[in-house]
Formats: structure tokens, C-alpha cells, sequence
């Protein structure tokens, strides 16, 4: 009860702790929800063992009732009347039954609470999940759309009229979009206000971001309203320019007086016009510098809380209460000196939101002052952590200072007790000693009882420590850190930086502190020696109550014993022989006088001898043994001498005669009886041969066979035994009955010699008899289980095993050729598919074959134990060093092995076989893809390029100029193909190297796609220089280096921009840049036949032209072929360095990905469970070789963060953020792998340590076994001589001793043996990350293609099902049953001994007897002997009858 009251308060400890967290988003919430729902099935697995606990209470309130009823019936039966009357029954308690009541009612209470919670936190998952729908529409739309916007404000306004309204209508079609999605905003109040009101604490956080929402979308739609202004006012130019033109030259042509009026408006329109224009430009020059000033603040923000939240959770994590004074100190002194370093980049921030907050134009900074409270929430926040967490440090270090201060000194103090202690002589027996005993340990015990103080005040110090261990509520249960870019991203609503707590319900019990075993220790302890103190104190006053009361009880029975040897006396004296009828008669006067004196002192006697015999029994435990055998032989001497009295007196009255006759009778029967007594003892000793015989046949028998047909052999050999033995059961049990009878009707007839042998080989046939049937029983039953287990066993295993078999081959004709379309490898996925799932549905059969397996192999062990017990406990000790046991055999563990070996093997070619698959049918799809999308496109391109090739070459410039134009966006067209076509070329080598069958179709695949780009690509060319060419030629030389110069300028524009545009550190952005060089470089190329076309025609007519206008021309041509020689080198320049950027990037990652290669699967061994199987030397081996890698490695982890570095520093990139997360990803993968295999070394150092200690106590456990066995065997058999045997006892108390103080070295072989399987254990960490590969972090998700589901099969090995103890325990228990064995051994041979001192101790009070009788007799003889011849006289011849009357009457005496 105990147990499951800690468990249950531990269970809502828990719960209080878990109820008070709950997550703020859908992934949060869904753990909790899973962890509530394990809880709650381990409060329902705990059902059970409630119901147990009521049964157990019920039973003890029954026992209860069942007990006060029969004090009842005994006070009314036994006790008189006036103690009923007067007897008051105390009322029952209940305390059971209120224990029991609070206890089921709590566990229904938590059952219902941990369900209640359930049901909250699934409402709230549902709840934020709908929030977190709506905002992933809305927030991707408003970043968009906002996008869009600024795209559409920083777009000029076009000067053609088509081109404006078409501006126009893009901006009202974004409007229009806007407008339509208010509903979608209405539609998130909703749902966060929802959210809001289930879940209180989010509230501000909601109202925050749904706030920001608001502000974003009437952002964006004052945005689309001012660009629609912008576009629309700009649209109007013309009209007004034009209004301008014709009312300017109408004023001109006009009188003043009526052309006033037309004046006066005209300006008017002007003025209006140009303040209108003014103010929308002064107002977005204004938005953008805002705009600008906003992303430099949340930049800084963004760097700050970076670093900023991942210090302030770590320092709240309750990781950093369990650390000690010197590694928190350490912690602290490094988060201090960060604090310092980032202070001016925090006060940086507060300056740059406080400029914008005063901003005077803006009517709303509600989110800046958000962003700067929340900024100096965290910062104060960091730096109040801090501030608790170094005062906890100061308190922590004075406190384990103290702490370990006053467990020194208690320890130092116990230690002297307990060997003051120790140094008592044990509470002895005799009345002057134990007084004087009691005197000293007066002193100590004052000592002990004045010190207790001091324990309670390590008690007090001890628990304070463990305070300061546990969590800071104030710090770990602190406000969720809430990271200031949530207020201006509302796609970041619900993520919080603080994860809820995660209980695991294995925490449910966790295990005492160090500072609670060391309290716990002392006082146990001091506990103990208090109750040493009072249970030897009490020890000695009860021995002294008893001492006193023994020397009462003696001197009553010594009273007693003298006048009984005053009575013998008067019996021994010599009576007067005479045939005189009335001495005679005097004599029997005397007689009977004696004998009346004997019965008034009966009472006496027996109030001496029971007041003895009461005493004894009461105080039997506080007696020496020789106190107990003194009284208890004073009492017998008292008792048997009172008999002895009494028979004496009436023995005198026997006559001799009749005495004699019945002497002779007895002696007859008795030699007849001794005679077939012998008879009797010799058969059984044939039986009991028999039995020897037999039980070495079970002896013999070897360990169970794991085969069939020897199974079978070996179960007929002990059914045979079993026959014989069943067969002598009948023949045994006669003689058993033949025996008991003798012993029951001619006991007394029997010599105690004869008898004691009689009974100890009757006691031995019985005894063996029934060992020897129980075992060959057993055996059989045994044999007959496993058989009918191993035929199950053999014909499960022979049935999956063709199973398998078949399923190999099925495996090995799906994957036997790969499909060479997608139809049909997709064909051969769905079917590898089928196959997994039949591979996953046998593995419950693999299971059930180990399990019986499992159940085989169990009962081979128990059958070899049992057999291993019955020779140690039954055979000699010669039998079991002669006899060879088998070596126990593994066919069946061999068998399993193989099968579970063959089957993980499948499991895994399948999972193999379906990746490779699906890779394959990926790389099929994704070169399809590529080629569906060009394909169709190149055959578009060639039927267009062909109609612009065959169409005839205009005359007129203007029509050349559009062929130019149509065949320049053909041109680009093309350009922009190139990376479709390249697309095409890498997923087709990507194909290749997974199936190297397609090459050829691939290569023929891929040569038509490039031979048709490549002809298209040289056709426009060839047909774009004709064109140019052509066009130079049909204008005039002054029109064609106009016509060139504007479109140099042109040019010269997009170059610039080109140039201006920022370089992403990403594959996309800059292949994309590099498409816009090649365009600008192909318009480049297209326009130079036309340039060299026109210096020559220049050439000629500057010959011909006058000197002015041959230099005008000369300046044109000049500064036409400079600027395009310059834009030339420049494009160049620009494509050469982005072409080096992607080539370096490329170069890193592919650096970054081949280091990972090796680093990611050796990390996944380090941080697995399979490594920990191993022995110490392969594990110590593996760590070599992965730190001997990890060395070699080095170099090529520097040059990764060499290149990504480069990168990094280059001048002219302005986003490297993708570098940064790959470089930061590889550092990171390298960390943990420096950190796994540190780990690694401290668990494979530990587990050294505790073998080492385990060895070490097994030797010296061992070696100790080996002598106590040595000195064992050397005993001599029980001797039978009475000083023998005491010498013997004597000899066997050290041992004794010496046995039972060995007892906590063998526990402590057993515990180091529990320790050492602990952690030779392997380690499931449940909590590591999932490392990501770095190159993952620079590539897309591919859409187009669909995962297809594998299904995983997960390989067990065969060692799992097959169970057996660890060798270190194997060790532990045979060093138990072996110290078990010495102590039976040593108890045996005790028992024997002072049974034989019993019986020896008889046998020589009975010697001194007959010892005395031939004593007498010698002298009675000698008295015969020496009387004087028969003398003449009659006076000496009566005297000499006198005397000779005297002898007779003497033996006649003593014949009784």
C-alpha cells in the first residue's frame, strides 16, 4: 500500500505540474495530448494492482472481525463474569478501511482528471488548428500581395497609353484582391478570438498578431489606393501636355482679352496638377525611408533575440538547477560576459525604435512599441534570471560547504560510537556482572541522546541542498519567452520558444538524491545505534529481572534437594535383620511413618519443581544454556528424587522374590526382540543400498536434449526409472510399517543402542524413498512438457522456414530486371509494396516461433538446474566430482539465430529493394518532367523560327526593326530555355547512375533535346546578325547611329540594373541572374554585325562629307563603339563572377555533402543502441577507429567552413543566408559527433570501472568459498564421546560466524552484479534530434513528384527473444547457491552434533549408574569374601547370621 500511495501522490504531483503548462501550437498541444493518454494508460495499468490492494485490505478487515469476535468468545468463556462486566472494549479504528476509501477515491479522481485534461488539450488542438488553417492562407497571401505592391510602386509609370492602362488595370485587379479578402481577416478575428477564449494565456499574443494582420492588410491596401493614384495621375500627363500645346498655340493666335480666361484655367490645371503630383511623390519617397528604417530595426532585433532567447530558456531549463556550484558558476560567468558583448547592440535597438515611435508624420507605431517592450521585456527578463540564478549560486556553495562539513563530523562521531560500541562485552547472564555492565553504558547512551541535535541539523542542511536542486518555479515556470519578430510576422502565431513540460511516466518515481543518501545513511545509522543502545539496555534488565528471579527459583529447589538427601539417608541406613514378627511390624511403622512425611511434602515439591518449570518457559530466551540446564537439572534432580523417595519407600514393602522372576522374564524377551530388530535394520540397509543405486541413475541422467528422436531416447530412459521405482514402492512401504510397528510395541524391550538404529535407517529409507519417487516423477513430466513443446516448436519452425524460403525467391523475381519506363517501375513498387506487407504480417509468426522457442529453452535450464540441485543435495560429494556433466546444447538457439538472421535479412534486401525503386521511379518521373516540358516547346520554337527565317527581309528600317524585334524575343525565349534544357541533362545522368541500362536511351534522349536547342540557338543568331545587317544597311548612316545610341543607352539601363540587382547566395537567384547576363550578352553579340556594318559605311561617307560634318559623325561613331565596348567587358565581368559564385557554392556543398557521407552514418552508430551490445574490448576498438576517422576527417571539415567562410566574406553578396545555415548545419552534425563519442567513452569507462569492481568481489567472495569448503570437508563424522562432540561444537561456532558475517560481501557480489548489467544495458535515448543533411538545406521540394509510402520493417534480433541471464548474474547466483549450500552444510552438521551431545549426555548418566552398581557389587563381594569361618559357638554364629541377613537384605534392596 505503500508503494501505490507514492506512486498516486507522485501521479498528481505530476498532473498539477503538467495542467499548468499547456502549448501554445497544434505540435505542442498533440504531444501533450499523446503523453496525457500514456499517463492515463499507466493510471489504468495500475488498476490491477488497486484491486489487489482492496482484496488484501478486505482480507485484513475480515482477520480484524474474525479476531475481535474470538477475544469475545474467549472473555465469555473463559474469564469470569465480573471482568465482562468490567472489560471495555476500545472501538475499531477503521484505519484500513479509511486508507482504503481515500485511496481508490483519489485514484478515480486522477482517472478522471487525466481524461477531463485529454478532452481540454484535443479542443484546443482542434481550436488552434483552425486558427493556424486560416492564417496559412491569409499571411502567404498578404506577404504576396504586399510584394506585389511594392513591385507595382517601384515600377515607373509607363509613357504609352496602352501601357498605362494596362498598369491601371493591374493595380485595381490587386485592389479588387485585397478587397475580397477582408472576408478572410473577418474570418481570423473569428477564429483567433475563439482561440482566445479557450485559451486565456494566449490572448495578448493573439490580439497582437491579429492586430499586425489588421495593420499589414490596410498597409497593403493604402499601398494599391496610392499606386492606382500614382498610375492614374501619370496617365493623365499627356491629356494635360496636350491640353497645354493646343490651349498654348489657341492663346498665341488669340485676342488677349478673350484668350484671358482660357489663361487663367490652363494654369490653374497646371498648378493643380503639378501639387498633386508633388504630394504622392513626397509621400512615397516618405513610406519607403519608414519602410527602410522598420527593416534595419527588425534586422537588429532578429540578431539580438538570436542570441537573446536560447540564453534566457537555457538559463530557465531545469538542467541548470542540477548542476554543481563549480559547472553553474562557469555557466554564469560565460552568459554574463555575452550579456556585456551584445549591451550596445541593445541599446542600438531602443535608439533606432525610439526615432521611429517619434516619428511625427506616423499616426500609428503601436507594433515599434510592441517590438521595444517586448525586446526590453527579454532583456530584463535575462538579466533577472541571471541576477536569481548567481544569488541561488552563492547559496548553493555555502550550502555544500556546510553541508559537507557537518556530515564529516557526524560521520567521525558514529564512527567512534559505533566502535565504543562495538567494544561492549556482550549483556552476560550472572547478576554482579550485568549490574556492572548496565553502569557503562549509562554514559554512552547519554552521549548518543545529547548528539541528536546535530543529526537533525544535517537532516535540515540535507534537505535545504536538495531545494536548491530542484527546479526555480520562479524561474523554469516563468512567462513563455516570446521572440519580438512574432509581432511583426503573423505566420509565427502559437510558436513560442519555451516548449511545454514533458513528463515522461517513467519520472513518475524517480530516485533519492545524493544528499538524501548520505542523510539517509547518517541517520540510519545513528538509528541504529540508538536502537543497539536501547535493545542491549533492555537486554540487560531483563537478564538482570531474570538473574534475580533464577536465584529464587534455586534456592526454593536446594531447600527442597536437602531435606530430599536427608530422607536418603534415612532410607540407606542399614535395617535391622530380624524374623521377629513385631520389629518387623516396627519396621513397617517406620516405614509408613517416612512415607506420610514423603506425601506432606508433596505439596512443597511440587510448588518448587512447577514454580521452576514456569520460569523456565517463560524466560528460556534470557538463559545461558547452562542456566537452563542447571535449574532444569536441580528441578529433574528435585522431581527424580522425590520419586525416587517415594518409589524407594514403597519398593521396601516388595518382596524380592517376585522381583527376580520378573527380571528373568524381561531378559528373555528382550534378546528376542534385539534379534529381530537386527533383521529388520539389515534389510533396510539392502533397501536403502537400492535407493543409492538409483538416485546415481538420476544423478547420471545429462541435460535435456534439444532434439526429437535423443529427447524421446532420454524421456523412455527415466520413464523406466520411474517404473522401478514405483515398482519398489509396495516391498518398501511394508517394511517402513513392519518396522514402526516393531518400535511401537517392543520399545522398552530395546536397547537405546538398537532402538537409535533402527529409527535412523527407517528415517533414512522414508525419507530417500520419497526424495527418490518425487524426483523420477519430475523428471518425467518434465520430459514429457518439453517433448511435446520442442514437436510444436520443430514443426512452427520448419513451416515459417518454407515460408521464407519462398519469400526470398518472390523477392528475388520482383527486383530480378528493373522496369525501363515509369509505368512499369511504378508497377514493380506497388508490387514490392504487397510483398513488404505479407513480409510484415509473417513477423508476428517470427515472434510466436521464438516464444516457443524461448519456452523450450527455459525448460532445459530449469531441467538442468533441478538436476544440478539433486546431485549437490542428494549424491555425495565424491559422485559429483567424478561425474562429467554435457555441455548444454544451442540447436534450438542456433536454429532461431539463423531464422531470425534470415528473416531481418529479408526485411531489410525488401526495404532496400523498395528506396532503390522509388529512387528510380523518382529519377524516371523527374526526367519525363524535364523533357515533357521542353520537348513540346523546341517543336513550337522551331515551327515559329522558321515562318520569321523564310519570311523575306523588309525593306523599310521600321519593318526591319519589328523582325529585330519578334526574332529578339524568340532570342530570349531561348535564352531562357537553358536551364529547362540543362535540367534535362542532370536528371538523365541522375538516371544513369541509378540505373545504368537506360544509358543509352538517356544519351540518345538527350542528344535530340540539345541538337534541337543548339540548332535553334545558332538559327536565331545567323538570322538576327542578317537582320542587322540588313537594317544598317537600309538606313542612312546618321539614322542607324541614332538608332544605335538609343538603343546603347537602352542597354546600357539594363546592364546597370543588372549590375544593381543584389547577389543571393543561393543556386536560384543566381542562375537566374546568369540567364539575364546571357541575354544582355546574346543582345550584345546580335547588335555587333551591325556596329562593324556601320563604322564602314561611316567610313566611306565621312570621305565624302565635309570636315564639320565628318567630325559630328566621327564623335557619334566614337562614343557609340566606346559604350558598346564597355557594356561588352562589363557584362563579362558581371557573368564571370556570378559563374564563379555558382560554381562555389556549388563546390561547397558538394564538400559539405561527401563529409557527411561519413559523418551522419558514423554519428547514427555512435547515438544507437548497437554499439552498447557490444563487449568492452569491440567497443573500445570501434571508438578508436571512429576518433582515428574523426582525425583524419579534420582537414576536410576546416575546408568546408574554409569555402562556406569565403563565401560568407564576399563583398559583393547580399543575402548568404542559405551558407550560413548550411555552414552552421555542419558544424553543428560535427559537434554532436565530438559530443556522441565523448559520451561514449565516459559510458564505456563506467561500465570498465564496474566489472572491474565486480571481478574483484567475486575473487575474493570465491576464494572465501573455496577455504569455508576446504575446512568443511576436513570435519571429521559426528563424534559420539562426549567431549568429542563439545570439542567439535567448538570447533564449528567459527565457522558460524564467520558465515554469517560474509553475508554482506556475498549481497554486495549480487548488487555490483545488478550494477554492472545496468550499464552493460544499452541506451535508448529517446531524446536526440534527427540530424538533417546539409545539402537538404539548399535544395526545393519537388512538387511534381509524390513520395510513395515505404512501408519500414524494423529487425529484431534473435537475441531478444532468446533470454538468458547475463554472465555477471549467472556468476552472482552460483556464488549464492553455493554460500546457500555451505550454510545448510554448516546448520546439518550443528544439529547432528547436539543431537549426538543429547544422546551421549544420556548415555553417561546411565554408565555412572551401572558404574556405581558394579561398585557396590565389587564391595558386596569383598564383604563375602572376607566374613569369618562358621564358627562352633552360637553367640558368634548369630552375629555372623546377623551380618549375612544385612547383605541379603542389601541385595535384595538394590535388585529394585
Amino acid at each position: 500500500m505503500k508503494d501505490f500511495e507514492e506512486w498516486l501522490h507522485k501521479a498528481e504531483k505530476t498532473f498539477n505540474v503538467i495542467k499548468e503548462d499547456i502549448g501554445t501550437d497544434p505540435e505542442s498541444l498533440n504531444v501533450q495530448a499523446r503523453q496525457i493518454k500514456m499517463f492515463k494508460d499507466e493510471v489504468n495499468e495500475h488498476k490491477p494492482e488497486l484491486m489487489s490492494l482492496n482484496e488484501e485490505g478486505q482480507k485484513v478487515i475480515d482477520n480484524g472481525k474474525d479476531c475481535k469476535k474470538m477475544l469475545a468468545d474467549f472473555r465469555k468463556t473463559t474469564l469470569p463474569k465480573e471482568f465482562n462486566e468490567t472489560f471495555v472494549e476500545e472501538p475499531a479504528t477503521n484505519i484500513t478501511r479509511i486508507k482504503l476509501v481515500n485511496i481508490n477515491e483519489r485514484y478515480e479522481k486522477l482517472s478522471q482528471l487525466f481524461a477531463q485534461h485529454l478532452e481540454k488539450l484535443n479542443t484546443l488542438e482542434e481550436k488552434h488548428q483552425k486558427y493556424h488553417d486560416v492564417l496559412s492562407e491569409l499571411v502567404p497571401w498578404l506577404e504576396d500581395t504586399e510584394k506585389i505592391v511594392n513591385k507595382q510602386a517601384r515600377e515607373p509609370v509607363a509613357s504609352e497609353p496602352k501601357k498605362m492602362q494596362k498598369q491601371i488595370a493591374k493595380s485595381k485587379s490587386v485592389s479588387d484582391d485585397i478587397i475580397a479578402h477582408g472576408v478572410e481577416v473577418e474570418r481570423a478575428h473569428d477564429t483567433g478570438e475563439d482561440l482566445a477564449e479557450h485559451q486565456p494565456e494566449i490572448k495578448p499574443e493573439v490580439e497582437g498578431q491579429l492586430s499586425e494582420i489588421d495593420e499589414k492588410y490596410h498597409q497593403v491596401e493604402y499601398m494599391s489606393t496610392d499606386r492606382v493614384l500614382q498610375v492614374d495621375i501619370d496617365s493623365h500627363k499627356p491629356s494635360v501636355d496636350t491640353i497645354q500645346e493646343a490651349a498654348s498655340k489657341l492663346v498665341s493666335q488669340g485676342e488677349p482679352s478673350a484668350t484671358k480666361p482660357l489663361q487663367v484655367k490652363l494654369d490653374s490645371l497646371s498648378d493643380r496638377y503639378q501639387r498633386a503630383s508633388d504630394k504622392i511623390e513626397r509621400w512615397a519617397d516618405y513610406l519607403q525611408s519608414d519602410l527602410d528604417h522598420l527593416s534595419d530595426l527588425l534586422k537588429d532585433v532578429e540578431e539580438l533575440e538570436d542570441w537573446l532567447v536560447p540564453a534566457l530558456e537555457d538559463l530557465q531549463s531545469p538542467k541548470v538547477d542540477k548542476l554543481n556550484p563549480t559547472e553553474l558558476g562557469k555557466k554564469l560567468t560565460g552568459v554574463s560576459h555575452e550579456v556585456d558583448t551584445h549591451r550596445p547592440l541593445y541599446k542600438k535597438i531602443k535608439q533606432l525604435g525610439h526615432d521611429i515611435v517619434k516619428d511625427p508624420q506616423a499616426t500609428d507605431t503601436s507594433m515599434v512599441s510592441e517590438i521595444l517592450k517586448n525586446v526590453d521585456k527579454n532583456w530584463d527578463a535575462l538579466e533577472d534570471t541571471l541576477d536569481r540564478r548567481n544569488k541561488k549560486l552563492q547559496d548553493k556553495e555555502k550550502t555544500y560547504k556546510k553541508f559537507s562539513k557537518t556530515t564529516k563530523d557526524a560521520d567521525d562521531w558514529l564512527g567512534t560510537m559505533e566502535t565504543k560500541f562495538e567494544d561492549l562485552e556482550p549483556a552476560t547472564h550472572e547478576k554482579p556482572t550485568l549490574e556492572k555492565q548496565i553502569e557503562e553504558q549509562k554514559p554512552i547512551q547519554k552521549e548518543v541522546e545529547n548528539y541528536k541535535p546535530k543529526i537533525e541539523e544535517v537532516k535540515t542542511i540535507g534537505s535545504h541542498l536538495d531545494t536548491l536542486n530542484e527546479p526555480d518555479e520562479a524561474v523554469t515556470m516563468a512567462a513563455p519567452v516570446r521572440r519580438s519578430a512574432l509581432i511583426a510576422e503573423p505566420d509565427t502565431l502559437g510558436k513560442v520558444t519555451r516548449k511545454p513540460t514533458v513528463v515522461a511516466p517513467g519520472d513518475l518515481l524517480k530516485g533519492p538524491t545524493a544528499a538524501q543518501n548520505k542523510v539517509a545513511d547518517i541517520t540510519e545509522r545513528y538509528d541504529s545505534l540508538e536502537h543497539k543502545l536501547d535493545d542491549r539496555q533492555t537486554s540487560l534488565m531483563d537478564n538482570l529481572s531474570v538473574a534475580t528471579a533464577l536465584e529464587e527459583k534455586t534456592d526454593a529447589l536446594e531447600d527442597v534437594k536437602s531435606w530430599i538427601g536427608d530422607v536418603e539417608k534415612v532410607l540407606k541406613e542399614e535395617k535391622p535383620k530380624t524374623d521377629d514378627s513385631d520389629k518387623l511390624k516396627d519396621q513397617m511403622d517406620k516405614e509408613k511413618a517416612l512415607q506420610e512425611d514423603i506425601r506432606d511434602h508433596r505439596g512443597e515439591v511440587h510448588s518448587a519443581v512447577k514454580g521452576a518449570e514456569v520460569f523456565l518457559d517463560n524466560s528460556r530466551d534470557n538463559l545461558t544454556p547452562d542456566q537452563q540446564s542447571g535449574l532444569l537439572r536441580l528441578s529433574d534432580d528435585v522431581k527424580t528424587g522425590y520419586d525416587k523417595l517415594a518409589d524407594v519407600s514403597q519398593d521396601n514393602i516388595r518382596k524380592t522374590q517376585a522381583a527376580i522372576n520378573d527380571a528373568e522374564k524381561r531378559m528373555k524377551e528382550k534378546i528376542a526382540v534385539e534379534a529381530k530388530c537386527k533383521e529388520q535394520t539389515s534389510h533396510i540397509a539392502s533397501m536403502l543400498d537400492w535407493i543409492k543405486t538409483s538416485k546415481e541413475k538420476l544423478g547420471s541422467q545429462q541435460p535435456m536434449f534439444e532434439e526429437v528422436q535423443p529427447l524421446t531416447s532420454q524421456q523412455m530412459g527415466n520413464k523406466a526409472i520411474q517404473e522401478d521405482v514405483i515398482e519398489h514402492q509396495e516391498p518398501i512401504t511394508a517394511t517402513i510399517q513392519s518396522a514402526q510397528l516393531l518400535l511401537e510395541k517392543e520399545e522398552d524391550k530395546l536397547s537405546d543402542t538398537d532402538k537409535e538404529e533402527l529409527q535412523k535407517v527407517l528415517g533414512d529409507l522414508k525419507t530417500s524413498y520419497d526424495v527418490l519417487l518425487t524426483q523420477s516423477e519430475t523428471r518425467v513430466k518434465k520430459l514429457e512438457t518439453a517433448s511435446e513443446e520442442l514437436i510444436k516448436f520443430e514443426e512452427d519452425h520448419d513451416t515459417f522456414r518454407e515460408w521464407l524460403g519462398d519469400a526470398e525467391n518472390t523477392l528475388s523475381d520482383i527486383t530480378k530486371e528493373l522496369g525501363r519506363t515509369p509505368e512499369a517501375v511504378k508497377e514493380q513498387v506497388e508490387k514490392i509494396k504487397e510483398f513488404a506487407k505479407d513480409v510484415e504480417k509473417h513477423r508476428e509468426e517470427m515472434n510466436n516461433v521464438n516464444e516457443e522457442g524461448q519456452k523450450v529453452k527455459e525448460v532445459a535450464q530449469e531441467y538442468k538446474k533441478d538436476l544440478s540441485e539433486f546431485r549437490s543435495s542428494t549424491l555425495p560429494k565424491q559422485f559429483n566430482k567424478e561425474f562429467t556433466e554435457a555441455p548444454q546444447q544451442s540447436v534450438i538457439k542456433d536454429k532461431l539465430t539463423k531464422t531470425n538472421e534470415d528473416y531481418n535479412k529479408l526485411a531489410t534486401e525488401n526495404k532496400q529493394q523498395v528506396e532503390k525503386l522509388h529512387d528510380v521511379l523518382e529519377k524516371h518521373i523527374a526526367l519525363k518532367y524535364a523533357v515533357d516540358e521542353v520537348l513540346p516547346w523546341l517543336q513550337t520554337q522551331e515551327e515559329e523560327l522558321t515562318a520569321l527565317v523564310t519570311k523575306p527581309i523588309a525593306a523599310d528600317p521600321a519593318a526591319v526593326q519589328v523582325q529585330i524585334e519578334e526574332l529578339k524575343n524568340l532570342n530570349d525565349a531561348v535564352i531562357s530555355q537553358a536551364p529547362r534544357v540543362d535540367r534535362v541533362l542532370e536528371t538523365g545522368h541522375e538516371l544513369v547512375e541509378v540505373q545504368s541500362e537506360m544509358k543509352s536511351d538517356v544519351d540518345k534522349l538527350i542528344t535530340d533535346v540539345t541538337d534541337k536547342y543548339k540548332a535553334i540557338e545558332s538559327q536565331v543568331t545567323d538570322r538576327c546578325n542578317v537582320l542587322q545587317t540588313a537594317l544598317t544597311e537600309s538606313q542612312g548612316v546618321q539614322d542607324g547611329l541614332d538608332t544605335l545610341l538609343t538603343w546603347s543607352s537602352d542597354l546600357h539601363d539594363r546592364i546597370e540594373h543588372l549590375v544593381a540587382t543584389p547577389v543571393v547566395v543561393k543556386k536560384d537567384p543566381l542562375t537566374a541572374l546568369s540567364q539575364q547576363q546571357k541575354v544582355l550578352q546574346s543582345d550584345l553579340e546580335s547588335h555587333k554585325p551591325s556596329i562593324e556594318a556601320l563604322n564602314t559605311s561611316a567610313a566611306k561617307l565621312m570621305k565624302e562629307s565635309p570636315p564639320d560634318a565628318a567630325k559630328t559623325i566621327q564623335d557619334k561613331l566614337d562614343d557609340l563603339n566606346v559604350k558598346f565596348y564597355k557594356e561588352e567587358e562589363l557584362v563579362k565581368k558581371h557573368g564571370d563572377y556570378v559563374q564563379s559564385r555558382l560554381d562555389k557554392l556549388a563546390q561547397f556543398i558538394n564538400e559539405a555533402d561527401k563529409l557527411e557521407d561519413w559523418l551522419l552514418p558514423t554519428l547514427e552508430t555512435l547515438e544507437g543502441v548497437e554499439l552498447d551490445k557490444l563487449d568492452l574490448p569491440q567497443v573500445d576498438e570501434k571508438l578508436k577507429n571512429v576518433a582515428s576517422e574523426t582525425k583524419s576527417k579534420k582537414p576536410e571539415f576546416e575546408q568546408v567552413k574554409k569555402h562556406g567562410d569565403e563565401l560568407l566574406k564576399d563583398p559583393k553578396a547580399n543575402d548568404t543566408e542559405q551558407v550560413s545555415e548550411i555552414l552552421n548545419n555542419v558544424n553543428k552534425n560535427w559537434e554532436a559527433l565530438q559530443d556522441a563519442l565523448d559520451m561514449k567513452r565516459r559510458q564505456a569507462d563506467d561500465r570498465q570501472y564496474a566489472k572491474q569492481r565486480f571481478v574483484s568481489a567475486h575473487k575474493v567472495a570465491t576464494k572465501w568459498l573455496d577455504g569455508m569448503d576446504e575446512k568443511v570437508d576436513e570435519f571429521e563424522p559426528a563424534a559420539y564421546d562426549v567431549y568429542k562432540i563439545q570439542a567439535q561444537i567448538e570447533e564449528n561456532k567459527p565457522l558460524m560466524k564467520d558465515y554469517t558475517e560474509f553475508q554482506p560481501k556475498i549481497l554486495q557480489v549480487a548488487e555490483l552484479g545488478k550494477e554492472l548489467d545496468a550499464i552493460s544495458q544499452p541506451k535508448t535515448q529517446a531524446t536526440i534530434v534527427p540530424h538533417r543533411r546539409s545539402s537538404t538545406l539548399a535544395s526545393l521540394p519537388d512538387e511534381e513528384i509524390t513520395p510513395i509510402a515505404v512501408t519500414q520493417v524494423q529487425a529484431t534480433p534473435a537475441k531478444d527473444f532468446l533470454r538468458e541471464p547475463s554472465e555477471a548474474k549467472k556468476q552472482a547466483s552460483d556464488l549464492a547457491d553455493r554460500y546457500s549450500d555451505l550454510g545448510s552444510k554448516l546448520s546439518e552438521r550443528q544439529q547432528d552434533l547436539d543431537s549426538n551431545l543429547t544422546v551421549a549426555n544420556g548415555l553417561a548418566a546411565k554408565t555412572r549408574d551401572a558404574q556405581g552398581m558394579l561398585d557396590w557389587i565389587s564391595a558386596t563381594g569383598d564383604k563375602l569374601k572376607s566374613l569369618s569361618p562358621i564358627s562352633d559357638e552360637l553367640e558368634p554364629v548369630k552375629d555372623q547370621l546377623d551380618e549375612q541377613k544385612n547383605i541379603q537384605d542389601d541385595v535384595t534392596s538394590r535388585e529394585a
